[in-house]
């Protein structure tokens, strides 16, 4: 199967604040973070597109990365979540920020997903572009798709984010309501606790500077008890839960629901389960299977606060 490839325009330098093209009206359709067109033409949106742009997985943004993460053991030299860094760039996020309207407004991540075609390599170089679209209506939502090119225009990855527009008056019921820890097939994993200094190296290794997770006022108006840590650290951790469990894993695909906050000071645990076997459709791969794989990421107060599917292949 041929690879896709990246839209012609040139990674090497940052477009100006002209050449970010925009516009606002109804669209025929949207993107869905499963990568389906599921929207009507009564959908009203804002949109807006970047780049590509020239980014890199610079060794050292990596290390302090995987340091924030806790990551002690990953798949490859760059973790799978470490593209979302990418968002935040000054050459992205202020631009998506302003022409979608989001300046005043709090907006926390409700999923994300990663697709790889072939892992990244530290100190290489890549094109990056952004797509991005506020759909207003029914509910005020946003989805990012951040896709990411090698030297030769070839995709080698994609990510996409879903943003909501975060309104105390009508914001879910934050009480955390206990739930069992899952049966799981593989042993738990426990880290942290994730206190305020790791929350704070996260923030700096992604460029994540939400002030959810660092101005308790912010968090109180949002009607949270304290400051939470970032959604993407659980699930930037899920990635070390797999390698201790699956050493020979080849990590395809993964998604991720955000269900409730974490606050800081939190416990994670790590459960998980194959919940489908199929044969390796890779001519030459032996005894290699894929499957599909389901992880939650629950806290030690008893809820569940992340639930991921990882499709991968198992090289066992």
């Amino acid at each position: 199967m041929r690879r896709a490839r990246c839209r012609s325009a040139s990674p090497s330098r940052t477009p100006s604040p002209s050449e970010a093209s925009t516009h606002a009206s109804p669209s025929r359709g949207r993107i869905d973070p499963e990568g389906s067109d599921v929207s009507g033409p009564d959908s009203a949106q804002d949109q807006v597109s970047i780049g590509p742009i020239a980014v890199r997985a610079d060794r050292a943004d990596v290390a302090a990365f995987v340091s924030a993460l806790g990551l002690q053991r990953g798949f490859g030299p760059v973790p799978f979540s470490f593209p979302i860094r990418w968002l935040s760039l000054p050459a992205i996020r202020p631009t998506v920020i302003g022409r979608l309207g989001l300046t005043d407004e709090i907006v926390v991540q409700q999923s994300q997903t990663f697709a790889y075609h072939e892992g990244l390599g530290p100190d290489r170089d890549y094109g990056f572009a952004v797509e991005a679209r506020r759909e207003r209506t029914p509910t005020d939502r946003t989805l990012l798709r951040g896709t990411v090119c090698d030297s030769e225009g070839r995709v080698v990855a994609t990510l996409d984010t879903l943003l909501r527009t975060f309104r105390p008056d009508a914001a879910r019921d934050a009480a955390l309501r206990s739930r069992p820890m899952p049966d799981s097939s593989f042993p738990v994993i426990e880290t942290g606790p994730i206190d305020i200094a790791q929350t704070e190296s996260y923030a700096a290794a992604s460029l994540d500077d939400n002030p959810l997770h660092s101005d308790p006022a912010t968090a109180r108006a949002a009607g949270l008890d304290g400051l939470i840590i970032h959604g993407m650290l659980a699930m930037g951790q899920i990635e070390g839960a797999l390698r201790d469990w699956m050493p020979a894993l080849r990590i395809n695909r993964i998604h991720g629901n955000f269900l409730l906050p974490v606050p800081v000071g939190s416990r994670l645990l790590f459960s998980g389960r194959v919940v489908k076997r199929m044969p390796s459709d890779v001519p030459g791969s032996g005894r290699a299977e894929q499957l599909i794989l389901r992880v939650i990421v629950s806290t030690d107060a008893g809820y569940a606060a992340c639930v991921a599917e990882i499709a991968a292949r198992h090289d066992g």
